[in-house]
This record gives C-alpha cells, sequence and structure tokens, in this order.
C-alpha cells in the first residue's frame, strides 16, 4: 500500500499560533479551522494540535484534535505517536473486515497505552475519530466535542456524539497510566443525505456568550451553506469579534449517504 492517495495535514499550535488570525486550511474534503484567540483580551499561545488524513479513493477520513494545558509538550507527544503509527492505521481503515472499527479502536487505545509521558509537561484532551462508509468511529479522553449533524438526528434534538468528559487527559497526568483507563468510545450511523462530521476544542464552546454552546446553534450555522470551508471561518470570525482568548480549533467535512437503514414509521 503506497498511501500516494492520502491528503495529510499535520498542525500544531505551538510552531503556528495564528493568534488574532482565523485560518482555514483543507486537507482533501476535511476543512481544518484554526485560531489563537484575540490578543486584546490576552491571548498569546496556542496549545492546540490536529492530524488529518484522508484518502478519498480508500473512502475514509482519519482525525485527530488535541486541546493541551499547562504546555504543548504532550500535544506534540500524541501527533508524534500518530504519525509514526499512520502505517498502521491506514492498513486497518483500508482492511476489507467488516470490524474494521473494533480493530482500530483496539490498536488505538493500545497503543496510547503504550505511550511514555514520563518526562512530559502538562497534558492534554485527545479526540480521536474516523469515518469509513456510512459509519463514523471515536475514542475521546476530555472534554473536545464531536457532533454528527443530519436533518433525521436534528429533528429529534440529537447533534452530539460523545459528552465532553473532565478530569481525563494524555500527558503527565494520564488515564491511561491509571489502573482502569478513563475515556469513552463508540459507532455512529450516518444518516441518509448530508452529513456534517464536526469536532471542535473547548474554545469554541467557553468564550463569554458563545452561540455554540447551543448544539442547535452550532446545527443551523453549518448547515446554512454547502461550503464547509466558508461555515467553518464563519465560525472562527464570531470567535474573534466576540473577543475569545483561549484557542479554537475545528476539523469539519461533508458526507453524504444515500443507502442508509430504514426509520421506524413511529418515530
Amino acid at each position: 500500500m503506497s498511501g500516494n492517495s492520502v491528503a495529510e495535514i499535520k498542525w500544531a499550535g505551538a510552531m503556528e499560533t495564528l493568534i488574532d488570525q482565523p485560518t482555514v486550511k483543507f486537507s482533501g474534503p476535511v476543512v481544518l479551522g484554526i485560531y489563537g484567540g484575540n490578543s486584546s483580551t490576552g491571548a498569546h499561545k496556542n496549545e492546540d494540535g490536529a492530524l488529518i488524513w484522508s484518502d478519498t479513493d480508500a473512502d475514509w477520513e482519519f482525525a485527530v484534535i488535541l486541546d493541551g494545558h499547562n504546555t504543548s509538550e504532550s500535544v506534540q507527544l500524541v501527533l508524534n505517536h500518530f504519525a509514526l503509527c499512520k502505517s498502521d492505521i491506514m492498513e486497518i481503515l483500508n482492511s476489507a473486515t467488516p470490524d474494521v472499527f473494533q480493530h482500530l479502536h483496539e490498536y488505538i487505545r493500545e497503543s496510547l497505552c503504550t505511550l511514555d509521558t514520563s518526562s512530559v509537561q502538562g497534558e492534554c484532551s485527545c479526540l480521536t475519530f474516523a469515518r469509513r462508509g456510512g459509519y463514523l468511529w471515536w475514542l475521546n479522553v476530555g472534554d473536545c466535542a464531536l457532533y454528527l449533524l443530519n436533518e433525521d438526528y436534528a429533528r429529534l434534538g440529537q447533534y452530539a456524539v460523545n459528552q465532553r468528559s473532565f478530569f481525563e487527559w494524555v500527558g503527565q497526568v494520564n488515564t491511561f497510566n491509571q489502573p482502569i483507563p478513563c475515556y469513552s468510545a463508540g459507532v455512529k450511523s450516518l444518516r441518509q443525505g448530508r452529513n456534517i462530521i464536526l469536532a471542535l476544542t473547548d474554545g469554541v464552546l467557553e468564550f463569554k456568550d458563545s452561540p455554540f454552546a447551543s448544539p442547535k446553534h452550532v446545527y443551523d450555522m453549518m448547515f446554512s451553506s454547502e461550503d464547509i470551508g466558508i461555515q467553518v471561518r464563519e465560525l472562527l470570525d464570531v470567535i474573534h469579534t466576540s473577543q475569545g482568548r483561549d484557542s479554537a480549533t475545528v476539523i469539519a467535512w461533508n458526507r453524504r449517504c444515500n443507502d442508509v437503514g430504514q426509520v421506524p414509521s413511529d418515530v
């Protein structure tokens, strides 16, 4: 497997802070939105990070979004770790086995358990997620947020895939060093029509009067245009004009599905 069809972004805020600079980058169909915070309210560092691989030929995307705390060392460690795991992860995602997500879950969990965090100062939230076919898999440590936005889910008031979890980290304080690691994981089915897969760090949600604290507002804004890049840039502009201080990182992409499970008539 050559991997020549895989588009990639590996980004760390410690190397590119983008303070006062809402910025959008692309990896195939996937949009990465980055904002380092507003300097007028004290923003001076960016400890977020992101990794995106997308293979349009094999029909999958894989992403990691990271929110560092007390230095960016843990973010850099996790990004470098996943870069070393790239060929193994691609092999799993390209495999013909129907239990691809079970294999991916086991591999990611076990690889994170082997991460040497003994010399790292600080820790990070780490949300790892992937789409293949009509399904979205995720494994989350910490308080990053993941959404699967679709009309079917929205009319029933369902937007978020995970519940943000506090006091969970990878790094100096490390859940995988505990007798029983704490994290959340699962698989969701995409629905018919347009689906938007969206991941956020807490800088999108926790600035003063953030409209994005409402999942419905997130849905309405993201669905207001077919161009996902425009919507991500608009989201970052709202944070900037609202003088959000914390770094804010977004990963998002569209996926249309035509063949999904049937909904019972009484739903």
